[in-house]
């Protein structure tokens, strides 16, 4: 199966590649990160927001399996 290997760069190909440097990556992940946390931020907002619908959605099998086997449908404290 060498046909499937991926083929070596050719020497002009490897020179054309763009390069980064070390300030250039911490700037990126920079980038990133607040991307993650305003996304993180906005997915905490919609569950905060629909917490009950959320809720319910969970709790259903739970409590129809309790009342199946007689127990006592009621969750938490």
């Amino acid at each position: 199966m060498p046909e499937l290997a991926a083929a070596p760069p050719e020497a002009g190909e490897k020179d054309s590649m763009p390069t980064m440097g070390f300030l250039d990556h911490l700037e990126e992940l920079r980038k990133r990160v607040i991307y993650s946390i305003i996304a993180v931020g906005v997915g905490f907002g919609v569950c905060w927001w629909k917490v009950e619908r959320i809720y319910e959605f969970v709790q259903r099998p739970i409590t129809e399996v309790l009342t199946k086997h007689h127990l006592p449908a009621k969750l938490g404290s």
